[in-house]
């Protein structure tokens, strides 16, 4: 039982760092105020169709290239934890299934989530006063 919540604090910790490493958030806003930028292309009167259609493209790269920043982040964030669970496993310290099975329980959903709230909540208050 203790192995198990050793692994899924390996697995929860590990994917919250290196999202936040990768810088997975800030990508994800850029491709949001990327995509107003690209309605409000398409929706500017001033702009005639070639101007546009140069505009979107650019975009559209710009857009591409994060989306294989995003995969490769996120590819990161779950595989480099669950790696670390299963060369623990393989040590024979823990097993990939039973904590991954836990991991998948309402209840510990519901606990990590929480928590998960509440350090976001508490890191996002310190940030903002050590800058």
């Amino acid at each position: 039982m203790l192995s198990n919540v050793f692994g899924i604090a390996i697995l929860v910790t590990g994917f919250a760092v290196i999202l936040e490493r990768v810088r997975l958030v800030p990508f994800t806003q850029e491709v949001v105020a990327l995509g107003r930028k690209s309605v409000d292309t398409l929706r500017d009167p001033a702009l005639s169709d070639d101007e546009k259609e140069q505009l979107m493209q650019t975009n559209t790269l710009v857009m591409l290239k994060l989306l294989g920043v995003l995969l490769a982040g996120m590819g990161a964030a779950l595989l480099i934890p669950l790696f670390v669970v299963w060369v623990l496993d393989q040590l024979g310290w823990l097993s990939v299934s039973a904590v991954l099975a836990m991991l998948t329980r309402w209840d510990v959903i519901a606990i990590v989530s929480v928590l998960g709230v509440m350090i976001y909540w508490v890191t996002s208050k310190w940030r903002l006063r050590t800058t």
